[in-house]
C-alpha cells in the first residue's frame, strides 16, 4: 500500500489514477491516460452545467459512471463519495478535491 501526501503535485495523482487496475482488461476507457488527458476529462464533465471548474453531484456521477464504473457499488456509494470529496461543503467538487478520489483509486 502506497501512502501519498495530500500536498503532492496534481500530475503525480493523475499518473496514479491513469495506471491500469490489476485484473482489468485494457479497453479504451482503462488504458493509461496522461495527466493532461485526466485533467481534460475533469474539465469536460465539469463544463456540463454550472461552474466549469467544479463538478456538481450529477457531473461527478456521470464522470464516475463513464470513466470509473467499478467505483459505484450502489446508490449510497455516490452520496458517500461526494460527501467525502466535497471537503469545503459548497456542494461541488473542485479539481483539488477530486484529488481525494485519485488517491482513493490508487490505493
Amino acid at each position: 500500500k502506497v501512502t501519498i501526501p495530500l500536498n503532492a503535485s496534481h500530475s503525480y495523482f493523475l499518473v496514479l489514477l491513469a495506471a491500469p487496475q490489476p485484473g482489468k482488461q485494457d479497453t479504451p476507457k482503462s488504458r493509461k491516460k496522461s495527466p493532461q488527458e485526466l485533467k481534460s476529462i475533469f474539465e469536460k464533465y465539469a463544463a456540463k452545467e454550472g461552474d466549469p471548474d467544479q463538478l456538481s453531484k450529477e457531473e461527478l456521477k456521470l464522470l464516475i459512471q463513464t470513466e470509473f464504473p467499478s467505483l459505484l457499488k450502489g446508490p449510497s456509494t455516490l452520496d458517500d463519495l461526494f460527501q467525502e470529496l466535497d471537503k469545503n461543503g459548497d456542494g461541488e467538487v473542485s479539481f483539488e478535491e477530486f484529488q481525494v478520489l485519485v488517491k482513493k483509486i490508487s490505493q
